[in-house]
């Protein structure tokens, strides 16, 4: 909203940031651990880490997002906290994709099962891999996030990609089940 507003620096638009910062104030909390908890209690500061598998697409949500509060409020914690969770993501193989479930074992991120897509589980990852070279004005620090979405989208085209037709393409899901199309 802090961005949509038409002055940066009127009051409205300083009263959102305001609002911004205290609420990724609160969600920092979930960053202690290798993956963020999923469940936060904005009231206490509590969270709840849960033992399940973390889907992709919404570990992936959070670079963004904090990496902009950053850049807005000129705290450098939200992109550090953002940073290292997609390090330890991109860190998982030495490919593109991502399995859609990740899950902490021995203090380092995980793959859980065989299901990569580019739709529904996975699709907040990759989109933020690019747009977060884009929006840190594309970087040479930052050129990790744009190898690792040209692995991913080459990735995707040699294994998620069916050719129906000459004129017709087709991607779906690779794992055990293969029931996910788009």
């Amino acid at each position: 909203a802090h961005s949509l507003s038409l002055e940066e620096d009127a009051p409205s638009a300083l009263a959102l940031l305001r609002c911004a910062s205290i609420v990724g104030q609160r969600f920092l909390v979930a960053f202690d651990h290798v993956l963020p908890c999923t469940y936060i209690d904005m009231r206490t500061s509590s969270v709840y880490c849960s033992n399940q598998s973390l889907v992709l697409s919404e570990v992936g949500t959070f670079t963004m997002e904090f990496r902009y509060l950053s850049h807005h409020t000129g705290d450098i914690t939200y992109k550090l906290v953002a940073d290292r969770v997609m390090q330890s993501i991109m860190d998982i193989n030495d490919g593109g994709l991502v399995s859609n479930q990740l899950a902490i074992d021995k203090d380092e991120v995980v793959e859980v099962g065989e299901d990569w897509s580019l739709g529904g589980g996975g699709d907040s990852y990759y989109e933020y891999l690019l747009k977060t070279y884009l929006l840190s004005c594309q970087r040479e620090a930052d050129e990790q996030y744009l190898t690792k979405w040209r692995q991913a989208i080459r990735e995707a085209a040699d294994h998620l990609v069916r050719h129906l037709s000459n004129r017709t393409a087709m991607i779906s899901s690779k794992g055990k089940n293969n029931t996910q199309e788009h």
